[in-house]
């Protein structure tokens, strides 16, 4: 009987003793050590500044959307996160359809007989940029092709029209207009018809308003550098007639 006691202490004993191991073992890997925390240290520190190259990648993503927004081509993705790309859009005032905006971070406007004329009239020079005031998109040469859709005014269905740039004149004495001669061809179901147009050119609004013999007029504004986006109107009216998209050739 005695040894069966003894024998069962013992057992028990050592039951106790692997269990204190065991706990002892368990609250020791629990506790970090020294080199796991500056581990873990490190790994915090790791986390924080990838996050803040990522805010930064973020803030240069944002930057270059905003660029290619203010230049003359944009991107597909500048589309579809801001307003369509339009030179006309980016510079006109609200409510001030003679005016322009200063552009970049300044909200003044400014007539826009006085875009180009070699007079800084906005605070930051917008008005005098050279993207507006030097590298113009029409040129003696220059060929635009389109099919114009007509709604009303004249019956004639929808038809390929060409207007080819003749000449470019800017007089010294008003260096906010451009003056142009071109030539327009439309290709009617029933023949050719060609003729002489003049046209004026906005730089502050990269408009171009063709006048001619015809009882009609053409408006067409630079949307980037090859793209003319235009609308016929009867003379002394404001009824559109027709439009169209020409492309540079």
């Amino acid at each position: 009987m005695y040894f069966r006691t003894s024998a069962g202490l013992v057992l028990c004993l050592l039951t106790t003793v692997s269990c204190v191991r065991q706990q002892m073992s368990f609250h020791q890997r629990d506790v970090p050590s020294a080199d796991d925390l500056d581990l873990n240290v490190e790994q915090r520190l790791q986390e924080i500044d990838d996050r803040i190259l990522y805010v930064e990648d973020m803030m240069h993503t944002i930057r270059s959307l905003i660029e290619d927004q203010r230049r003359p081509e944009a991107t597909f993705v500048t589309n579809l996160l801001l307003p369509p790309e339009n030179e006309t859009y980016l510079h006109r005032c609200q409510l001030q359809p003679r005016e322009m905006r200063c552009g970049g971070l300044s909200l003044a406007c400014v007539s826009n007989l006085f875009a180009c004329d070699g007079i800084v009239d906005c605070d930051n020079g917008g008005d005098e940029r050279p993207e507006i005031c030097i590298d113009f998109p029409v040129s003696a040469g220059d060929v635009f092709v389109g099919r114009f859709k007509w709604k009303r005014c004249l019956r004639r269905n929808a038809h390929n029209t060409s207007i080819q740039i003749v000449s470019v004149d800017r007089p010294s004495f008003f260096r906010s207009r451009l003056y142009v001669r071109a030539i327009m061809t439309e290709f009617l179901s029933s023949g050719r018809l060609t003729y002489d147009v003049e046209a004026v050119y906005n730089p502050a609004r990269r408009l171009l308003e063709f006048s001619s013999n015809q009882p009609t007029v053409t408006d067409c504004r630079f949307n980037g550098r090859n793209r003319l986006e235009c609308s016929v109107f009867l003379v002394n009216s404001q009824m559109t007639c027709a439009m169209a998209v020409l492309t540079r050739q």
